[in-house]
């Protein structure tokens, strides 16, 4: 009898440690919490925000948390998510900006900033510097009575300058930044029929130094088709030669004539042919300032 009740203790002990370990088991699944205390840890992200083009994807992982992690994306027409384990997946849609909200079993939230790009063959990068090469008879000619013989040389080749896009300028990136603060782009954006796409290249003109965003500034969108005149290129279409051309000069008149353009994606260059352009102070023919740009963007490797 003492025999039989010392098997029955023995048993029932090794149930009990059984079942403790087994709970305790349970309590420290991947993402659970601390294995040790059980307490609650902090839900992070490996980064804050991801940058994926249209029709491709990205992932970001969970490096703490809770487990139970779930997705959600504030505008699905833009980017979608999903979560596997600790990896969360980001497919781009189309181009734009949306938020990601992360929640674990804690109830913890938190934001993943994503923003998609164009993407394909003419996606141009709008976050690298470009060399700008001026060739042909880029002029420019004056024919106020007072400046009549005045023909300025306007600046043959530029290292290191931002283009943006439209959909940089309202998101704010670096390469905006000085885009952004000009009155004529931002005039220029307000036009409701001006496409997210839209790329302005931004130039130097007459003998200055300094990078003018309205005045010397074109604006171009990059189309999928073939250009015959350069073979292996695509079309460019060139809204304007420049944005104050574009939308008109004060009390004068302002002329701006597109001329024509082509992508080359072996290089990522775009080049300008002919955007041609007049200006009338106060509106007066005999005070005209004439330019014609033949100029080539080329990213900076």
């Amino acid at each position: 009898m003492k025999t039989a009740k010392f098997l029955t203790a023995v048993f029932s002990a090794a149930a009990i440690t059984t079942l403790f370990v087994s709970c305790n088991k349970d309590n420290t699944t991947p993402g659970s919490g601390d294995p040790g205390t059980g307490e609650t840890q902090t839900l992070t992200l490996s980064q804050s925000s991801i940058d994926v083009k249209a029709g491709e994807s990205a992932t970001v992982e969970i490096t703490s948390g809770n487990g139970g992690y779930t997705v959600k994306t504030a505008d699905p027409e833009t980017a979608t998510a999903s979560v596997e384990g600790t990896t969360i997946t980001v497919n781009g849609i189309k181009a734009g900006s949306t938020m990601i909200t992360v929640m674990d079993a804690a109830k913890q939230a938190k934001p993943l900033q994503v923003k998609v790009t164009k993407s394909g063959t003419n996606a141009i990068p709008t976050d690298v510097l470009y060399d700008i090469e001026v060739f042909s008879s880029e002029t420019g000619a004056s024919y106020a009575p007072e400046w009549v013989d005045w023909q300025p040389t306007l600046t043959k080749n530029v290292k290191g300058t931002y283009i943006a896009s439209i959909l940089d300028i309202k998101n704010g990136a670096t390469n905006a930044s000085s885009y952004k603060s000009d009155a004529a782009v931002t005039e220029f954006m307000a036009n409701p029929t001006i496409d997210e796409g839209v790329i302005l290249l931004g130039g130097y003109i007459a003998d200055g130094t300094s990078p003018d965003y309205g005045y010397s500034c074109p604006a171009v969108m990059i189309t999928n088709n073939d250009d015959a005149s350069h073979p292996g290129c695509k079309v460019v279409t060139v809204i304007a030669s420049c944005l104050s051309g574009y939308l008109g000069w004060e009390d004068g008149k302002y002329v701006s004539r597109p001329g024509t353009a082509w992508y080359d994606p072996s290089d990522g260059s775009i080049t300008l042919k002919d955007c041609y352009g007049e200006l009338y102070w106060g509106g007066a023919k005999q005070l005209t300032w004439k330019f014609n740009y033949n100029r080539k963007y080329t990213p900076v490797k």
